[in-house]
C-alpha cells in the first residue's frame, strides 16, 4: 500500500464509518417488527395498521361492549365490529351508557373525537379522547 492510499483511507475513514452506520439504520428501519394479528388465506401477514379505519358513522352504531379501561368494541348495522382505543379514560368500566361527541357536529367519529361515559346517570367530568379505530377481523 503506497502513501497516497494510506492517506486516503485515514482521511475517508470517518465518512466510511458514518455510511456504514447509516446503512445499518436503514436496514433496521425496514425490518422493524410490526404487530402481526394474523394471516390471510394466501399467507399474507395482516398487521394492526392494515385494519385501521379513519372514521365510522355514529348512526350505524347498534351496540357496544367495554373491553377494558381503554377499549370499547362497537357493533354496526352491517354487523361489523370495531375496537375504539381511547387515551386514558377514567371511570369507563363503571359507565352505564356512553355518548360519542363528533368534532364539529359531524355524523362520523374518528381519531381525536370525544367519548363521554355516563356514570350513575351523570356525565363523567373527564372526557375520553379516541386514539384509534380498528376493524375487528376474523383472521386465522
Amino acid at each position: 500500500m503506497n502513501e497516497h492510499d494510506k492517506n486516503f483511507l485515514i482521511n475517508m475513514s470517518p465518512f466510511l464509518i458514518v455510511a456504514l452506520v447509516m446503512f445499518f439504520m436503514m436496514v433496521a428501519f425496514e425490518t422493524k417488527a410490526k404487530e402481526i394479528i394474523g394471516y390471510t388465506e394466501h399467507g399474507i401477514a395482516v398487521t394492526k395498521e392494515d385494519l385501521q379505519v379513519r372514521n365510522i358513522s355514529v348512526r350505524s352504531i347498534r351496540g357496544y361492549s367495554i373491553q377494558n379501561n381503554n377499549v370499547i368494541r362497537v357493533r354496526t348495522a352491517r354487523k361489523q365490529e370495531y375496537d375504539i382505543e381511547l387515551y386514558f379514560c377514567s371511570g369507563l368500566q363503571f359507565a352505564g351508557k356512553i355518548v360519542f361527541v363528533p368534532w364539529g357536529g359531524f355524523t362520523t367519529i374518528g381519531k381525536g373525537d370525544k367519548v363521554i361515559p355516563i356514570i350513575f346517570g351523570r356525565p363523567n367530568r373527564d372526557t375520553c379522547i379516541i386514539k384509534s379505530i380498528t376493524l375487528v377481523a376474523d383472521v386465522g
